[in-house]
């Protein structure tokens, strides 16, 4: 008996209930299920400076199951950019992009997120105008607004905020067969102004031209005829595959215009004219350090700073090719070669939005309005932010 009662005793050792007459034993206990995967969620992909945004995390196991435990730590991969609270939300810091990652208290398993963090620009509330993209807005002596538009057309507005709903010719007649768009103005240092804009076919592919025009007011336009094609001031090179377009203007202390535009379609180049805009010689490619390799780069604004070096905004698809455009900005101190400004300038709210042709414009008040085309479904609306 003795011995029973020993072995009993080893064998119960090993295993969690035992009969000593060896006919019952207990079943395994239960395994615990393990985190297998971590997906994180939010609203939107960015937050400005400043603000944040609550990020969740979701727990999975090898099954597909949700688990309700185990917790995740969170931690951000700059904290110079980002900094992330213990519950998962997000602030931004400064303009960049972080990974933000979520570590399963279990065994270690992770989901991460990158989280673009944007300058603060302030969206204003409404549309500015619907159905356009593409304008060149100046604030005017008295304070007042003048914006140009598609047609060759023109509206005035008191604030800068609201836009009479009809436009007024600038009296500029297209070429048979195309239609008028994308005008740049620039006041010279004797108080006119001169206009550069685009004529494109009506329908189907053709050649893109730049024209001329000026004024002695800003409303009553004249064009002044070029040497190219229907009076052309710029034909399109070898190489832009019949596409120069956007163009935007800046007076050079020198006395000379530069002319910002897109050629070929992708990316930006320059020229410079030194009579006002009638001839134009072309100064190449400009250069972009930071920019991504095949990362297009489209609707250049520039703006001269006040330490006169230069900012130059632009349209830019997340990656590659030209969907889901964001607002980008570039520096620089001769106005050709920049260099890439983290973050975007304008928060997008998700993914699928498409924001184009930066129209920046210095205030009165010593701030910046930016106007820009936005869509989510393939039309454009007008729309404003301002800077402090």
């Amino acid at each position: 008996m003795q011995t029973t009662t020993r072995a009993c005793a080893l064998v119960s050792l090993c295993f969690a209930v035992v009969s000593c007459g060896g006919k019952d034993t207990a079943a395994p206990a239960a395994a615990v299920a393990v985190t297998a995967t971590v997906a994180l969620s939010a609203s939107k992909d960015s937050v400005q400076i400043l603000d944040s945004l609550q990020y969740s995390a979701v727990l999975k196991d090898a099954t597909g199951a949700t688990l309700s435990s185990p917790t995740v730590a969170w931690t951000s991969s700059s904290t110079t950019i980002a900094t992330v609270s213990t519950t998962g939300k997000v602030k931004g810091v400064r303009p960049g992009s972080i990974t933000l990652t979520a570590t399963s208290s279990d065994n270690g398993k992770t989901g991460t997120a990158t989280v673009r963090i944007t300058e603060n620009w302030t969206a204003e509330t409404g549309t500015r105008i619907a159905n356009t993209t593409s304008t060149c807005t100046i604030q005017l002596t008295d304070g007042t607004f003048r914006t140009w538009g598609s047609g060759i057309t023109f509206r005035n507005s008191t604030d800068g905020l609201t836009w009479p709903t009809l436009s007024t010719t600038a009296g500029l007649i297209a070429p048979t067969g195309e239609s008028l768009r994308n005008p740049a103005v620039v006041k010279l240092t004797n108080g006119t102004y001169v206009m550069i804009y685009e004529s494109a076919p009506t329908t189907g592919a053709g050649v893109l031209r730049f024209y001329r025009a000026t004024s002695p007011d800003a409303v009553t336009w004249t064009k002044v005829a070029g040497s190219g094609t229907n009076g052309a001031v710029m034909e399109p090179a070898v190489g832009d595959t019949n596409f120069i377009s956007v163009p935007d203007l800046i007076l050079l202390t020198s006395g000379s215009i530069r002319m910002y535009f897109v050629a070929g379609g992708g990316h930006v180049e320059t020229a410079t004219s030194a009579d006002n805009g009638a001839t134009w010689t072309r100064e190449g490619p400009i250069t972009i350090t930071g920019i991504t390799t095949g990362r297009w780069h489209v609707d250049p604004d520039i703006i001269r700073l006040p330490d006169n070096t230069y900012r130059l905004y632009m349209a830019a698809p997340l990656t590659t090719g030209l969907s889901n455009k964001r607002i980008i900005s570039a520096t620089g101190t001769d106005g050709r070669a920049f260099t890439l400004e983290s973050g975007e300038r304008v928060a997008a709210t998700n993914l699928t939005d498409d924001r184009v042709d930066p129209d920046v414009v210095l205030l009165s008040t010593g701030k910046y309005r930016m106007y820009f085309g936005f869509s989510t479904t393939g039309t454009y609306d007008l729309k404003s932010a301002t800077s402090p």
